[in-house]
């Protein structure tokens, strides 16, 4: 009778520990140049967008100049969206591509995963070299 109640409890503590862990919306500082990077839902995918970072509060106009597309050169760094497409949950999404204004390179094969509700790890590779960032959550 005693582990009924015990069991309960249990259930109820892994279902609340499991929604909370499901939640990387929100703003993440990033490794590097004390990035922001908001995380938000699109569609039934996770994509996020700078939002700060030190070369945006040098130059707030500074555009995407490394990109290998001569065409999107001109867009402004500042709520560039940096990844687009992951899928999956509640802790880990593959799928999508992400994208580094320092270098202008897309990777299409990667993965997000939450270490804990605070910590997230981002990778991105481009072909078989691969870079992973440990980010902490901000606000």
């Amino acid at each position: 009778m005693r582990l009924l109640p015990a069991l309960f409890v249990a259930s109820t503590l892994f279902t609340a520990t499991a929604a909370m862990a499901a939640d990387v919306t929100g703003l993440w500082a990033t490794e590097s140049d004390h990035g922001r990077v908001q995380i938000y839902k699109c569609g039934e995918a996770l994509c996020g967008k700078l939002v700060d970072a030190d070369q945006i509060r040098a130059n707030p106009e500074q555009t995407d100049f490394y990109n290998k597309n001569a065409s999107e050169r001109g867009r402004k760094v500042k709520g560039l969206v940096l990844f687009s497409g992951y899928r999956g949950g509640p802790d880990e999404w593959k799928g999508g591509k992400i994208y580094d204004p320092k270098t202008g390179d897309t990777g299409h094969t990667g993965k997000i995963k939450l270490l804990s509700s605070d910590r997230l790890e981002v990778k991105g590779c481009l072909g078989p070299i691969c870079r992973t960032q440990h980010w902490t959550r901000a606000g």
